[in-house]
């Protein structure tokens, strides 16, 4: 005990920091022994990262968790050279992990609860470099899908001039964003349940400092009030904001 001549509150709290570390781990252990998945999913590294969250997911019952965030890398996106060669590649390995997830959670009736943001810190230039290559820019896409989601929808401005001309187009195709990280997480956490605006403001704590549109919930998943998916015009796609 802390009031003991040979210990101390530091000790007492590394001490149960430790205990609980190790019982999580266990834990954590034991559900993805124990939990079968119904889909197969590719040997490709992606494939076997969203075969953990799947798993994870599916025995979320058995590690006592209501809510779950998972954060799952990809790397090599920094084409510069041999963008569409090595594009190719990449996008297929990532279509594959993704299919996989999906089916795996539409097998176990949780892609309704489940959605999967995609983001990147910095995009790319619209022009190439002399290496068949692409180099930093500014403006990106964040795809957003789940089973919840309303899908096809692009939600942002479309530039109306992409040329060296366009306001928006800084050189070689960099792109001013129109919309902030926070534009799109900001739905995501009201989803999650965080409502209030000292929530809001200490999950996305730049978000009033932005001064772009915050998306809500209702605008980008379906609820009790809206519950058929936005179709895309003939030929198109509708833009929003």
């Amino acid at each position: 005990e802390v009031n003991e001549i040979q210990s101390s509150l530091f000790g007492e709290t590394w001490s149960q920091r430790l205990k609980k570390s190790l019982f999580d781990n266990e834990l954590l252990v034991e559900s993805l022994s124990n939990t079968q998945l119904q889909e197969s999913f590719a040997d490709t590294y992606y494939s076997a990262k969203m075969s953990a969250v799947a798993t994870l997911i599916v025995s979320h019952e058995m590690r006592g968790t209501d809510r779950d965030v998972f954060y799952v890398s990809m790397g090599g996106w920094d084409n510069h050279a041999n963008l569409k060669s090595d594009l190719a590649v990449q996008f297929q390995e990532l279509n594959g992990a993704l299919t996989s997830f999906y089916k795996e959670m539409v097998s176990q009736n949780m892609w309704n609860d489940v959605t999967i943001v995609t983001v990147s810190d910095f995009a790319r230039t619209l022009t190439a470099n002399s290496g068949d290559g692409s180099d930093h820019a500014w403006g990106g896409n964040y795809p957003i899908m789940g089973g919840n989601v309303q899908g096809g929808e692009i939600y942002g401005e479309y530039p109306s001039d992409i040329t060296t001309s366009g306001p928006y187009n800084i050189g070689r195709g960099r792109l001013i964003p129109t919309l902030s990280w926070e534009s799109i997480l900001y739905a995501v956490v009201q989803e999650m349940g965080v409502e209030t605006e000292n929530e809001l403001q200490y999950c996305l704590p730049n978000y009033v400092t932005t001064e772009t549109h915050m998306f809500t919930k209702d605008e980008i998943f379906l609820n009790d009030t809206n519950t058929t998916k936005t179709t895309a015009p003939e030929g198109g796609r509708k833009i929003r904001r």
